[in-house]
């Protein structure tokens, strides 16, 4: 859940700051970011022995808690195979384990079905993959995209040229200072 915050990509990791951005409305405890410290291995250490570590390219690669690189370890170490592709007894390990965990993001976004879940690569290629299938089939000429402001390159991207192919508008939803969007000066 740590990284589903939206404020996540632009917190200032210091030890005992709240939250600025979202003003403590975030999904951390009380808006406090000391569980991040605790979960996030990678912020133990400090810039030049002066300042701790502050990280902001969470669109390219977002750091990951130490639960997660051990069973990542512990997958590769013990089980590494291909998934739905072999015949043998590790890939259909992993077969196994690639449903189980199908199975729980189903149970936990509340879907219907396990087929309604798609594992891709990354945000960039999700985004890319609805864009490129939804907007090919769904998107026509003379229908509105609407993005906002501070959406990541690769959220927008991938509209803009669903909109050249189909004709279609982009409409983008400026942000204050903020960081709050201006839903009013959208509409106007």
């Amino acid at each position: 859940l740590i990284t589903g915050c939206i404020c996540f990509s632009f917190l200032l990791l210091l030890k005992d700051s709240v939250c600025v951005p979202c003003k403590g409305r975030c999904l951390l405890p009380n808006g406090r970011i000391e569980l991040v410290f605790q979960l996030l291995l990678v912020f133990g250490q400090c810039l030049f022995c002066k300042a701790p570590l502050v990280y902001f390219d969470n669109g390219a690669s977002s750091q990951k808690p130490k639960v997660v690189i051990d069973a990542i370890n512990k997958l590769h170490s013990e089980y590494n195979s291909n998934v739905h592709r072999g015949v043998h007894y590790l890939s259909d390990q992993m077969t196994e384990m690639h449903e189980e965990a199908r199975g729980k993001v189903k149970k936990f976004l509340n879907a219907c079905h396990n087929h309604e879940i798609i594992f891709t690569k990354g945000v960039t290629d999700s985004i890319n993959t609805v864009a490129f299938s939804f907007g090919e089939a769904y998107i026509k000429q003379g229908d509105e995209i609407i993005v906002s402001q501070m959406e990541y390159h690769s959220n927008i991207v991938p509209w803009q040229m669903v909109c050249e192919r189909k004709g279609a508008k982009l409409q983008v939803i400026p942000i204050n200072n903020d960081g709050e969007l201006l839903l009013e000066e959208y509409k106007n």
